[in-house]
């Protein structure tokens, strides 16, 4: 693709109707990922380049035979990519064929965009970057224009460029994605060793790209006290964080008095397990180039069908929400500084953050350390240090490690790593290693994997779910695709086997399952688990406050799921659990329904239910949630997240305004509420108000 040179800039208004446009031979002839692969899409695309000394501007027009075809469900940011028609555009300007950024609108002019590195294995959902769109329909289909200004992108300093480049065309109707550059199943278009090039773009340069963006934020709180108390108090704060390109490749984030009112509330959980909840990081400065420091992901080549779900990772090295967090509850943060990209054949991160004592707990510094060689073309190797240090304690924690992937024959992958922990008092056996190969092809994917934690293994830093633990795991799947069948696509049939050792080396859990699912053209499927599961408790623990003795425990359980055609106006998921529970049974149900009137309101409702009878007593719980979102334009938002726990006999409320009054800078207004549903008792509420503007040299 052959990008042509403007003297000037592109209105951007959705229209395309500047002269210059025609000057850009058009990218066509893309070719269907799905439904049925390497056929022509059924819908004519032209996709269109040009740029100034600033700027890349993209012109789309996507031909729709039927002028009220394209399916639009949400105006919001980050919307759901798969749930509507659309257009990505994956740009990997570095070309090393393993990072990039994707760029997504749909015909509202909504705006999605992440970051993929490892090659298309890890994206980064939560990356916000300084670009615009505009968009029109007509009746001869829709208009995409966009502007991503070079700042935005990371490129070398070569005179002349040459950047990797897929275009995605997502007709939603006809559950069709068609790719300028054929990706073979199950790989997708960020799959970026795998793209075409774009050509033509000379002589241009990022400038500075130095960026600064001040934040100012004030607001009342209300707190009951163990008395019963309901105090007040206010406050007011500020804060700045900074942007610099050390090079064209390497990022400098510096932060001070970081804040994180506008983050929405976590997603509150039941924990029917003995182990350890896992919450996902929600914070914009720790989600922005997360990818470079995540160590030792397993590769999920082995996740079976797709019908049961994935066994989520047991252990996570670095996990941001150690910073800044305590119990979920706010840590103030003082500063930090981070360095990000690329040098050569190498990708690094270095992170350093310093938190305020709290409540009695001393000021903490954390250190996190990264560096990547890249290899053979998908290949790698690397080391992680993490490091958190108390003020004048003593008390420290390190971790360091390597760890290493390698791709062969594009669907054969080995990886692995090993890692040491040191802290005070926990002297040997301190060590965790992993092990996993697999191979996935188009129908047929398989692995095995292995995984030990030792005893004194301690990531203050990271994230452990299962500690003293050695784990063998091997999965099967098959997914054949139905050749020309009208409603169904494909079937899945999965086979998993995990087993864990204690410390010891006796059993601790052995699970088997076998999975089988039913995927229609639509997206809707119906998916069925059964496992076998045996458990070895070496001390009790208690569920719903009734306790599980300690002993051996053998028993089924079932699952049942259903998901709806997620691109109608109202859709939804349900899925049944059912079967024996430890010392009884259990029954449990989970389901989501999901309002879509237009694209301005979307309304969420979940609702999970569980019913356990133990020997000695009953557990009922249930867990009610309530996403209400109206977009007022694709930069003005309300958002109200509701959630019930009867567990807590607690009602919580996180409501935010939000006006995107410049790109990457806002103004939100967030109302959080705690009440006691047996008393009625407010238990705490606040009221923020936070500005932010970006100031880009």
């Amino acid at each position: 693709m052959q990008a042509v040179a403007i003297e000037t800039p592109i209105t951007l208004d959705g229209k395309l109707d500047e002269a210059v446009w025609e000057l850009a031979t058009p990218a066509t002839d893309f070719l269907q990922w799905q439904p049925d692969p390497g056929a022509p899409g059924s819908e004519r695309t032209e996709v269109r380049f040009l740029y100034d000394d600033n700027n890349l501007y993209v012109g789309a027009f996507c031909f729709d035979s039927d002028p009220k075809g394209p399916i639009v469900n949400e105006l919001k940011e980050d919307f759901q990519g798969q749930e509507s028609d659309g257009l990505p555009l994956v740009i990997d300007a570095l070309h090393d064929l393993r990072s990039g950024f994707v760029f997504t609108t749909n015909p509202a002019g909504a705006k999605r965009d992440f970051q993929a590195s490892n090659d298309g294995a890890t994206m980064n959902i939560n990356w916000d970057g300084d670009w615009d769109v505009a968009t029109t329909i007509n009746e001869q289909g829709w208009i995409a224009e966009f502007v991503i200004p070079f700042k935005t992108l990371r490129f070398s300093d070569a005179e002349q460029q040459e950047w990797g480049l897929n275009i995605v065309r997502r007709i939603r109707r006809k559950n069709e994605d068609a790719y300028w550059v054929p990706v073979p199943w199950p790989y997708r278009a960020n799959k970026l060793s795998m793209a075409g090039t774009l050509q033509g773009i000379e002589n241009i340069r990022q400038g500075r790209n130095f960026k600064v963006k001040p934040f100012a934020i004030g607001g009342i709180r209300q707190t009951r006290d163990a008395d019963g108390v309901l105090g007040r108090d206010g406050d007011f704060d500020g804060g700045l964080d900074i942007k610099y390109g050390i090079t064209s490749t390497m990022t400098l984030d510096l932060t001070y008095r970081t804040d994180f009112a506008q983050v929405e509330a976590d997603q509150q959980q039941l924990n029917l397990t003995r182990f350890n909840l896992f919450f996902p990081e929600k914070r914009e400065f720790f989600l922005e180039n997360a990818g470079i420091f995540n160590f030792g992901e397993t590769t999920q080549l082995f996740s079976a069908s797709g019908a049961g779900g994935r066994r989520p990772n047991n252990l996570i090295p670095f996990f941001s929400r150690r910073i800044g967090l305590d119990g979920g509850e706010s840590v103030p943060i003082v500063g930090g500084a981070r360095v990000t990209g690329t040098m050569g054949s190498y990708e690094l991160g270095l992170m350093t953050m310093k938190t305020e004592s709290h409540e009695g707990n001393p000021s903490d510094t954390f250190m996190v350390g990264r560096v990547k060689k890249n290899l053979l073309g998908n290949s790698w190797i690397g080391a992680l240090f993490t490091n958190r240090e108390a003020t004048g304690e003593g008390d420290n924690n390190r971790v360091y490690g390597t760890d290493a992937r390698f791709r062969f024959l594009q669907k054969m992958e080995v990886a692995g790593y090993l890692m040491q922990s040191q802290t005070p008092g926990l002297e040997g056996d301190n060590q965790a290693r992993q092990l996993e190969g697999g191979w996935r092809g188009e129908t047929f994917s398989a692995g095995a994997l292995y995984h030990q934690v030792q005893k004194n293994f301690n990531p203050e830093v990271g994230f452990l779910r299962r500690p003293d633990t050695t784990l063998y795991s091997g999965a099967a799947s098959w997914r054949p695709t139905l050749e020309g069948a009208s409603q169904i696509r494909n079937l899945g049939f999965g086979t998993s086997l995990d087993y864990y050792a204690d410390g010891t080396g006796n059993i601790a859990t052995r699970e088997h399952t076998v999975d089988m699912g039913l995927f229609f053209q639509s997206s809707a499927s119906i998916t069925f688990k059964a496992s076998e599961r045996f458990e070895r408790l070496s001390r009790a623990f208690t569920i719903g406050g009734l306790e599980i003795p300690l002993g051996d425990y053998q028993f089924r359980g079932y699952t049942a799921a259903f998901t709806s055609n997620r691109s109608r106006k109202i859709s939804g998921n349900v899925r049944l659990n059912w079967g024996d529970f430890w010392t009884g049974s259990r029954k449990s149900m989970t389901g989501r329904i999901q309002l879509r009137p237009n694209y301005h309101l979307n309304i969420d409702l979940d609702y999970t239910r569980n019913d356990i009878t133990l020997a000695n007593g009953e557990v009922n719980s249930s867990l009610v949630g309530m996403r209400v979102l109206y977009a007022f334009t694709s930069r003005m938002f309300f958002n109200a997240f509701i959630q019930y726990n009867t567990d807590t006999n607690q009602v919580s409320s996180n409501i935010r305004f939000n006006i995107i009054h410049h790109p990457l800078s806002d103004l939100f207004l967030v109302y959080t509420d705690t009440r006691d549903t047996l008393t009625g008792e407010l238990l705490d509420r606040a009221v923020v108000v936070k500005f932010t503007q970006l100031f880009n040299f």
